[in-house]
């Protein structure tokens, strides 16, 4: 009988607090949803131009540049960390952007052992509700748009 009290109380207790912790606000979505649109004026998805953002790997740490990181699509700001790791097996960047807002433009590569390179990167403001990232399909790399609260967390 003393078994069947603590198990129904226990019950009650987790119950209790299934309730109210259900009845709690998630203010970081709402939050989220008051948060401004940075790339609003941009389509859903556009071409990544590659070539320019692999031009970003021999940039200074402190440069000023200029890139097309995409069609119509231009991303002004200053070169703040570059890494190159395993003879340039690896390499990232990070700009922070003087065109977009409290924009961070993140791009890496890495090599393959066929030789070839994977590329992934991202274009976030913590401070708006939408970002772009880096996706492949069959070949060609784009930037995709995306709700930053599914990109990253705070």
């Amino acid at each position: 009988m003393k078994n069947l009290v603590k198990t129904g109380m226990t019950c009650l207790v987790l119950t209790m607090c299934l309730i109210k912790s259900s009845a709690q606000n998630n203010s970081f979505k709402q939050s989220q949803s008051n948060k401004k649109q940075l790339f609003q004026h941009l389509p859903e998805r556009v071409n990544a131009q590659i070539n320019s953002l692999t031009a970003l790997f021999n940039q200074p740490v402190g440069k000023s540049i200029t890139i097309n990181v995409a069609n119509d699509f231009i991303f002004e700001g200053l070169v703040v960390s570059a890494v190159s790791k395993f003879n340039n097996d690896l390499q990232s960047v990070v700009v922070k952007s003087t065109s977009h807002a409290g924009a961070r433009l993140t791009f890496s590569k890495s090599k393959n052992e066929d030789g070839t390179f994977n590329y992934i990167g991202r274009i976030i403001s913590p401070e708006h509700a939408d970002c772009f990232v880096i996706v492949q399909e069959k070949g060609q790399y784009y930037f995709q748009k995306q709700i930053t609260e599914r990109v990253i967390i705070e």
